[in-house]
């Protein structure tokens, strides 16, 4: 049996085609919900001139799937989704376009902690409702994969079906993901691995999002109502984990 090896370039030149062993050409496709660490993902593979695409829209999604003319590696990420929905909000909050919006970045850093605290309870439900509870059921269709065939691990899980190699990580295990996804693929030889973009520490509002992480506190009982039907949640994560790595919010 020969040896299978991936063609990730779409060049002539591989360094396996004179080996005698047949390369199966591969692109790229980083489709997750925002704020999961898709623009370190999608970032390392375009700077090492890898062929991808990006997108947080499951309509896109499916339409990059079904136009494909060669097997794609699909790779979603998760994260707990308070610690998500918190970053999310940060990130929008000055986009006028944005669920999340409250002003321009003046109006932003001139509010308390309390009132940033007031208004992302207010925003919360709607966000969790629209976009994120039903978001793995959605990505799943996508894939045309179902809950049954995705093999866990502690990362995340993988996948595989006819055009598509599927790759699922927690945020919170983003090195071990890393770690694994380049041992799969070692004919990609990116020597440092992901390089981390679009970090919430390095943006405008480092302080006070720092402040709300530090303040905002939700008791156990109302944590389980509010992400109940958080699919993902209860999906990727296993209840210990889901709720060690809410310990920082929980009373």
């Amino acid at each position: 049996m020969k040896k299978r090896i991936f063609q990730f370039l779409k060049t002539p030149e591989y360094r396996g085609k004179d080996s005698g062993e047949s390369a199966e050409e591969m692109n790229f496709l980083i489709y997750q919900m925002g704020k999961v660490g898709s623009k370190t993902i999608y970032h390392t593979l375009l700077d090492s001139k890898f062929v991808s695409y990006h997108t947080h829209s499951h309509a896109e999604a499916r339409r990059i799937i079904s136009n494909a003319e060669c097997k794609l590696v699909v790779i979603t990420g998760f994260r707990e989704p308070l610690a998500r929905t918190i970053s999310a909000f940060f990130h929008n909050i000055d986009n006028q376009q944005s669920h999340w919006f409250l002003g321009d970045k003046a109006d932003v850093l001139n509010l308390s902690t309390s009132e940033l605290i007031d208004a992302f309870n207010q925003k919360m439900i709607p966000h969790l409702e629209s976009v994120v509870n039903p978001w793995f059921e959605n990505f799943l269709e996508s894939v045309g994969v179902d809950r049954t065939q995705l093999r866990d691990n502690d990362w995340g899980f993988t996948a595989a079906s006819k055009k598509l190699e599927i790759f699922g990580y927690k945020l919170e295990r983003f090195d071990d993901f890393g770690a694994a996804f380049f041992n799969y693929f070692p004919e990609m030889e990116i020597q440092d691995g992901f390089k981390k973009r679009n970090i919430g520490s390095e943006k405008w509002y480092a302080s006070i999002y720092r402040n709300f992480v530090a303040s905002y506190k939700i008791d156990e009982e109302s944590y389980d109502r509010i992400f109940k039907d958080t699919s993902y949640s209860n999906n990727v994560y296993s209840r210990s984990e889901i709720k060690r790595y809410a310990s920082k919010f929980l009373l």
